[in-house]
């Protein structure tokens, strides 16, 4: 589904989300700022998120060994916005913190930790229970079950997902140690 363009559920950046606030707006559906919704969600959710320098292509994240990279290691973009002749141009890494801790990044982008969307999922009633630990999965739901009966593999195994169809875990459950995969 699309909304003014923009594919929805696809992440967009501030810039983006901006747009989008301003044709909504000349709609008159109020929407809030992207600063006043995080502030939002980390107060009701307890969300936290944090913001990273990256290249403004999208090239790479300037964190890591790359935190004090001064060019994109690919398009050889800019982390910050110095003024001019402030580095000398063949510079690749800042000398140290100092000399660009006052300068802004060109592009950011906001990452929330996985701790904080498994704690969004868990205590989504139905997400939750969809994410049980196997065992309990194949104790209520038959399907999930192997079938020792002759046929095709596919319908040996139907009903199994993800992690759990991989050829190790078919192998261990037929070769009877199933006692390994009941850990927890």
């Amino acid at each position: 589904m699309k909304v003014f363009g923009w594919k929805c559920g696809a992440n967009l950046s501030d810039t983006k989300y901006g747009e989008l606030r301003e044709i909504l707006e000349e709609e008159k559906v109020p929407i809030e700022t992207l600063s006043t919704t995080r502030q939002y969600l980390q107060e009701m959710l307890g969300l936290e998120t944090r913001d990273y320098a990256c290249c403004r292509t999208g090239c790479m994240a300037f964190t890591g060994k790359n935190r004090m990279r001064r060019k994109c290691h690919h398009c050889k973009g800019l982390q910050f916005i110095e003024p001019d002749g402030a580095f000398d141009e063949d510079l690749i890494f800042y000398p140290n913190f100092q000399s660009y801790a006052n300068l802004k990044p060109r592009a950011v982008f906001t990452y929330m930790p996985i701790i904080a969307r498994l704690k969004l999922l868990y205590a989504n009633e139905t997400y939750s229970l969809k994410m049980r630990y196997p065992t309990t999965l194949f104790a209520e739901d038959s399907t999930m079950e192997h079938n020792e009966e002759p046929g095709a593999e596919d319908e040996k195994w139907k009903g199994i997902r993800d992690v759990w169809e991989g050829e190790v875990m078919k192998g261990l459950r037929t070769e009877g140690m199933s006692e390994l995969l009941t850990v927890g």
